[in-house]
C-alpha cells in the first residue's frame, strides 16, 4: 500500500533498501561495539597502571618502615647516637657512619633526632643544611609512622620511628624518598605511563621533565603541553589528612584515537562499497524492467507540455499495450478539457488580481492604524508629564490671583498666565486625543449647533480673499461626543484648507445624514452599520497627489514651510474621530482642491444639556487628608491648597509610605487623595492595602494620564477620579463632595 505512491524505478530501489539498511545497521553495530571495546581496553589498561602506581607508592612506604626497623636493631647506630645526644659528643662520626648507608640504600633524606625531638644529624641528596633547630612533633614519639609530608616545599614519602638503648629511647630516625621526577621515573618503569604531580595550577614534578607549566584536568582528561591523556587522579594528603598535592597517572589517548580512526575508515569503506553495489544493482533492474514505463512517462510528459497530437505506440498485447490504448483515449479528452481550462484560468486570474488589490488596501489601513497607535503612546506620555507641570502652574497662579487685590496692577499678568495655561491644557487634550488615551467628556451634542457656535471664529480664521460657506442639514444631528474635540477637529480642517489657498478661493462646510448598511461597511473602517452624521469640508485649494494623500495622517508630516506647521493637525483629527468610533475619508486631486468627509455615529434619542456653571468660591473643611503623590511640585501645591482651605494634610511620596502613614494615623484620616501611578506601589495596590486597615476609607484618585485608570480596574467600589491638570476649584469641590457623601 505504501509503495503505490512511488514511481516504478523508485519501487525497485526501495526493494533493495532493506538489504542496504541491514548492512548499514550491522556496520554501525560493529563499529559501536568495537569502539566501546577499544575504550574499555584503554580504560582497563589505565586502571591497571594506576593500581601499579599506587602499589609502588605503598611499597615505598613499607620499605621505608622496614629500614626504620633495621635502624632500630643497629647497635652501632644506637651507640653513636647515644654519644652524640646523651653524652654531648661530636655528630661528625655519626654522619660519617650514616653516609655510606644513606647512599647504598638510595635514600633522598635521612634525619636523626634526640629523645626530645631536636634535630641532631641530617643527610639530603640536595645537600646538607643547618638541621640543629629542626624538631619533630611529639605525637609521633614511641611508634613507627609512615606517610606523605611536605618539608621546604618538597613532597616526600617518609617513615619515622624511635631508637632505644639500655635506658630507654635515646632518639628518633626519619628516612624519606622525594616525590620528584627521578622517583616518578622509577614508578613509570613499573606502570609504563607518564606520572604528574599537581599543586594548585602548576605541575611540580613529572616523568617527562615538565614542571611549572599550566594544565587542564576535566572529566578524566588531562591536557598539558598540547597533549591530551586519559587520567587517573589521586589526592595526596599528609598523616593529618591535609591535602598536599594531586598524583595524576596519565595514559596517552593517541593510540586509542588512531585505533578508532582506523576502525572508522574501515567501516566507512565497507559502507561505500555497499552503497555502490546497491545503486549498481538497482540500475540493472531498472534498465530491464523500466523500458516500457519510460515510454509511457515520455508520452505523459509530452501531453503535460500541451503536445496533444502525440500518440503512444506500444508493441504487443500485454497489459502495458492495453494501458497505452487507454492513454491515447485519455489524451484526446485532455485536449478538449485543456481548452476549457484555459478559458477558466483567464477568468480566475482577473478575480485574483481584484482580490489582491483589496487585500493590499486593507493591509495599508492596518499598517496606518498600527503606526498611529505606536506614536500615540509617545504623545500620551508627553501629555502625562505636561499635565503634572500644568497642575503646578495653574494651581499656584490661581492661588496668587485669589490673594491679589482687585486693583493690583500685576493681576493682568496672572490672568495672562491662567489664559496660557488653559491653552496648554487644550493642547494636552489634543495630544491625548491623538494618542486615543484621553478620557473624552462624551455628552449629548447637536452637530449643527456646534458648527454655528464656531462660525464667528471660523470666519476670523480665514482671510478676506477666501469665501466661507456653511450649509447645515435641516434635521437635528444629535450624537454622543466631546464638544471640544469636535470643535478642534473643525478648526484644524479649516486652517489646513486656508493654507492650501494662498491666492484665495472657497471653503464649504456642510452637514447631512447618511445611512450605512452592512454591505457598505465591508472593506472600510466603519465599526458598525447604522446612521451617521456627515460633516463635509470642501476647499478649492491646490489639492494633493496620491503620495501626499497617503501620508496626511502621519504624525509630523507637513508640506508647509519650516515654522508654519507642526504636522500634527490631521493626526490629532484622526485620533479624535477614531475615539468617537467614526470614519474619515479624503478625496483630492492635484490642482482641483480637497474634500474631507467625517462620519460620526448618531443617537437622536439623547437630549442636549446646557453646560453647568463653574464654581466661584473655594470650599474647604477641617478633616484630615492623606495625600499620596510622587511629583514633589504637584504634592506641595495640593498640600498648600488643602491647608489654605482648612484641611489637615499628611503627605506621602509613594504608595508604600502612604500605607505606613495610614497605619500610624489609623482612625484619624477621613480621606485618601492618591495619584494613580507611583513608584514602589501604584494607586490600586495602595488602596487595596489601606482598605485592609480600614474598609470604610474614602478615596479619590488623580492622574495626568487617563490611561492610568486601567490600573484601578478590579476595585469593588466606584471611585471619584480627578484628571490633571486640576484647578483648586475642581480639587476642593471633588473633596468636599466625597467627604459629604
Amino acid at each position: 500500500m505504501i509503495l503505490k505512491n512511488f514511481r516504478y524505478r523508485d519501487k525497485i530501489r526501495i526493494l533493495f533498501l532493506p538489504i542496504f539498511l541491514l548492512i548499514a545497521i550491522g556496520l554501525f553495530a560493529i563499529y559501536d561495539i568495537s569502539v566501546k571495546s577499544l575504550i574499555n581496553e584503554h580504560n582497563t589498561r589505565l586502571d591497571k597502571t594506576a593500581q601499579l602506581t599506587e602499589d609502588g607508592l605503598l611499597r615505598t612506604g613499607q620499605e621505608l618502615e622496614k629500614l626504620v626497623r633495621l635502624f632500630q636493631v643497629n647497635r652501632t647506630l644506637v651507640e653513636y647516637l647515644y654519644v652524640s645526644t646523651v653524652l654531648g659528643g661530636d655528630t661528625a662520626p655519626l654522619k660519617e657512619l650514616m653516609r655510606p648507608i644513606f647512599v647504598s640504600l638510595g635514600l633522598d633524606c635521612l634525619e636523626l633526632y634526640n629523645a626530645k625531638g631536636k634535630g641532631v644529624m641530617e643527610l639530603d641528596k640536595h645537600g646538607d643544611y643547618d638541621f640543629t633547630k629542626a624538631r619533630i612533633d611529639e605525637v609521633s614519639f614511641g611508634k613507627i609512622n609512615s606517610g606523605f609530608n611536605e618539608e621546604y616545599g618538597i613532597i616526600k614519602i617518609s617513615a619515622f620511628g624511635p631508637l632505644s638503648g639500655d635506658k630507654g629511647t635515646i632518639g628518633h630516625v626519619l628516612v624519606a624518598k622525594y616525590l620528584d621526577g627521578e622517583y616518578l621515573a622509577g614508578l613509570k618503569k613499573i606502570s609504563g605511563n607518564e606520572i604528574f604531580l599537581l599543586r594548585e595550577d602548576k605541575i611540580i614534578a613529572s616523568t617527562n621533565g615538565v614542571r611549572q607549566e599550566p594544565y587542564s584536568l576535566r572529566d578524566g582528561r588531562f591536557t598539558t603541553g598540547g597533549k591530551t591523556y586519559s587520567s587517573y587522579e589521586k589526592n595526596i594528603t599528609d598523616i593529618d589528612g591535609k591535602p598536599l598535592c594531586t598524583l595524576i597517572v596519565a595514559l596517552s589517548s593517541d593510540e586509542l584515537t588512531i585505533s578508532i580512526e582506523k576502525l572508522r575508515a574501515y567501516i566507512g569503506g565497507i559502507f561505500i562499497l555497499s552503497m555502490s553495489a546497491f545503486f549498481f544493482l538497482s540500475i540493472i533492474f531498472i534498465k530491464i524492467l523500466n523500458g516500457p514505463l519510460e515510454k509511457i512517462v515520455a508520452f505523459i510528459g509530452a501531453v503535460s507540455r500541451g503536445e496533444f497530437e502525440t500518440e503512444l505506440k506500444m508493441e504487443g498485447k500485454d497489459e502495458i499495450s492495453e494501458l497505452a490504448a487507454d492513454f491515447n483515449g485519455m489524451q484526446r479528452q485532455l485536449k478538449s478539457a485543456n481548452d476549457a481550462m484555459a478559458r477558466y484560468t483567464e477568468d480566475l486570474e482577473k478575480a485574483v488580481e481584484e482580490r489582491t488589490a483589496d487585500l493590499i488596501k486593507v493591509q495599508g489601513q492596518l499598517l496606518q492604524s498600527q503606526k498611529m497607535e505606536a506614536i500615540g503612546h509617545m504623545a500620551g506620555g508627553v501629555a502625562h508629564d505636561f499635565n503634572n507641570l500644568l497642575t503646578a502652574i495653574t494651581g499656584y497662579a490661581t492661588l496668587l490671583y485669589l490673594k491679589m487685590a482687585a486693583n493690583d496692577p500685576l493681576k493682568g499678568y496672572v490672568e495672562t498666565i491662567l489664559s496660557a495655561s488653559e491653552k496648554a491644557e487644550t493642547l494636552t487634550k489634543s495630544l491625548l486625543a491623538f494618542s486615543r488615551k484621553q478620557v473624552m467628556e462624551f455628552k449629548p451634542m447637536e452637530l449643527n449647533e456646534t458648527v454655528m457656535n464656531l462660525e464667528k471664529i471660523l470666519r476670523r480664521l480665514v482671510r478676506e480673499d477666501i469665501e466661507l460657506k456653511i450649509e447645515l442639514c435641516s434635521r437635528a444631528l444629535t450624537m454622543t461626543a466631546d464638544r471640544g474635540q469636535i470643535e478642534q477637529l473643525l478648526l484644524n480642517l479649516i486652517a489646513n484648507a486656508r493654507d492650501a489657498m494662498p491666492k484665495g478661493g472657497k471653503i464649504s462646510i456642510t452637514t447631512d445624514i447618511t445611512e450605512f448598511r452592512e454591505a457598505d461597511a465591508q472593506g472600510t473602517e466603519l465599526p458598525v452599520p447604522g446612521s451617521y452624521a456627515l460633516l463635509c469640508v470642501y476647499d478649492t485649494g491646490t489639492g494633493m497627489d496620491v503620495k501626499t494623500k497617503e501620508k496626511i495622517f502621519d504624525p509630523f508630516f507637513t508640506t508647509k514651510e519650516v515654522g508654519k506647521g507642526t504636522g500634527l493637525g490631521l493626526s490629532i483629527a484622526y485620533g479624535a474621530i477614531k475615539q468617537h468610533k467614526g470614519y474619515i475619508n479624503v478625496y483630492s486631486e492635484l490642482g482641483k482642491g480637497s474634500v474631507f468627509k467625517i462620519y460620526l455615529p448618531l443617537n437622536n434619542l439623547l437630549e442636549v444639556q446646557d453646560k453647568a456653571p463653574a464654581p466661584s468660591v473655594l470650599v474647604g473643611g477641617s478633616e484630615t487628608i492623606l495625600l499620596a503623590e510622587d511629583e514633589l511640585h504637584v504634592r506641595m501645591l495640593i498640600k498648600h491648597i488643602l491647608e489654605e482651605a482648612g484641611y489637615t494634610v499628611i503627605e506621602a511620596a509613594d504608595g508604600k509610605e502612604a500605607v505606613f502613614l495610614f497605619q500610624q494615623h489609623k482612625g484619624s484620616i477621613d480621606l485618601v487623595l492618591s495619584d494613580a501611578i507611583m513608584p514602589l506601589m501604584n494607586g490600586r495596590e495602595t488602596y487595596t492595602k489601606i482598605r485592609e486597615i480600614d474598609p470604610a476609607v474614602k478615596v479619590i484618585f488623580m492622574s495626568g494620564y487617563p490611561a492610568d485608570i486601567m490600573t484601578l480596574e478590579g476595585l469593588d467600589i466606584e471611585f471619584p477620579f480627578l484628571a490633571k491638570p486640576l484647578s483648586p476649584y475642581t480639587l476642593l469641590s471633588m473633596i468636599r463632595t466625597t467627604l459629604d457623601r
